[in-house]
């Protein structure tokens, strides 16, 4: 039993990574797509665990291609989640993901075919190193780039520090549709921006 469970997952796994990195590459780029799948893939795989084991006990008779499309959709979630509201397409994609455990094709879901292994190593790769190196890539040296002052410098400034947990500057400086960030943006303009930041960890 332990044997299917984890061939099962591993078909789920491949179809997520697939769904995963379909969806990093159409909203993110450079670094920033590295991360976005450690974050997706991740995220995933904390729902594909119930999902086989749900398979193993109430569809027995699973097939090998509706685990992997079941997992092609979690991963593709998100792509509707920008169309629709976030709990109704997360929701979506889990029903889906389900209807095709149970009604999917293919053969025996009992033994991951050679496909599902070779795209999960791939995947696991992709994703451990993404932990590894995420959050280092795409750095600049914070010295170097320093913005230039036009204007003297004042001998007494006044500073306002705004620190916000988990606000990511892409959406700062590409916000999405319907934001309204007009004060960020002003207050941008009108003092110092820094197009950098260094931080510990790749992962909001």
């Amino acid at each position: 039993m332990v044997t299917s469970y984890f061939n099962r997952l591993l078909l789920i796994a491949a179809g997520l990574g697939f769904g995963a990195f379909i969806h990093s590459a159409i909203f993110w780029q450079d670094a920033s797509l590295l991360r976005a799948f450690v974050v997706h893939f991740g995220g995933g795989m904390v729902v594909a665990g119930p999902i086989a084991l749900f398979s193993l006990w109430f569809a027995k008779n699973a097939r090998s291609n509706g685990l992997f499309y079941a997992g092609l959709i979690l991963g593709l979630a998100p792509v509707v989640a920008a169309l629709l509201p976030l709990s109704f397409a997360l929701g979506l994609g889990l029903a889906l993901s389900i209807a095709c455990v149970i009604r999917g094709g293919g053969n025996s879901a009992n033994t991951a075919p050679t496909y599902a292994k070779l795209s999960c190593a791939v995947f696991g790769m992709i994703f451990i190193g993404g932990l590894w190196v995420g959050g280092a890539i795409g750095r600049v040296n914070p010295v170097q780039n320093l913005p230039a002052r036009s204007d003297a410098a004042p001998q007494s400034p006044d500073v306002l520090l705004i620190s916000i947990d988990t606000l990511r500057a892409d959406m700062l400086n590409n916000p999405p549709p319907g934001s309204d960030l007009k004060t960020f943006k002003m207050m941008a303009e009108r003092g110092i921006s820094a197009p950098y930041a260094l931080s510990s960890s790749s992962l909001t």
